[in-house]
């Protein structure tokens, strides 16, 4: 008995190993094809929703839909949104809340997660597991090593196009947010950047440099 138990382990061991180095191999493709570009333009939704609430505590059964686009080159990036604007030159943040017509400034903070780590954030503090393909999706889990707000993340990855297609992370709340790419387009010519206050009359700047 203890002999097929051992037999059972090494196998389960075996499979387990070989899910994470085909996770990982897929991973690493998609990081080192989208880092071969100068830049990189995302168009994309963004789906929340909580499946703690009752059907009638929100809109859509608790889920929220926002559009956006996400603009990165090196270390620097723009997130566009309906209700706010984040750009980064890789030292000072702004974010720009529109209806408020206030914009704040902060120090980068290289230790924060931001679109610059979109590829490769899986590289430290993630364990992976290959899932499945269908139709040429290939589906990924990724579990944090320690205790975060978001428990699991799945990703999808078009392996005929190397491109990566959804995001969705669940939270321990029962939570999720879900990042469906729209279109992606590469080294494009892009704006510097920077965020200019002389476009936006009366607007309110609170500088926490």
């Amino acid at each position: 008995m203890n002999n097929i138990v051992t037999i059972v382990l090494i196998s389960l061991s075996t499979i387990t190993f070989a899910q994470e180095k085909k996770a990982e191999a897929l991973l690493e493709k998609l990081d080192i094809h989208t880092g071969s570009h100068k830049n990189i333009t995302i168009n994309f939704d963004i789906i929340y929703k909580n499946h703690s609430l009752k059907a009638n505590d929100m809109i859509d059964k608790g889920e929220v839909v926002q559009r956006g686009t996400i603009i990165i080159e090196g270390g620097k990036f723009q997130i566009d949104m309906d209700n706010q604007t984040i750009i980064n030159d890789g030292e000072n943040q702004w974010m720009h809340l529109k209806e408020m017509n206030e914009v704040q400034i902060i120090e980068n903070d290289p230790e924060l997660l931001s679109p610059n780590t979109l590829f490769n954030f899986y590289k430290e503090n993630y364990k992976y597991k290959y899932i499945s393909c269908i139709d040429g999706v290939h589906i990924i889990d990724l579990f944090p090593k320690e205790r975060r707000d978001f428990i699991k993340t799945t990703i999808k990855i078009d392996s005929t196009r190397n491109q990566l297609l959804e995001i969705a992370m669940y939270d321990k709340n029962g939570g999720t947010q879900k990042y469906i790419i729209k279109s992606i387009k590469k080294d494009t010519l892009i704006k510097p950047f920077i965020f200019n206050t002389n476009d936006f009359p009366n607007i309110e700047v609170i500088d926490l440099r």
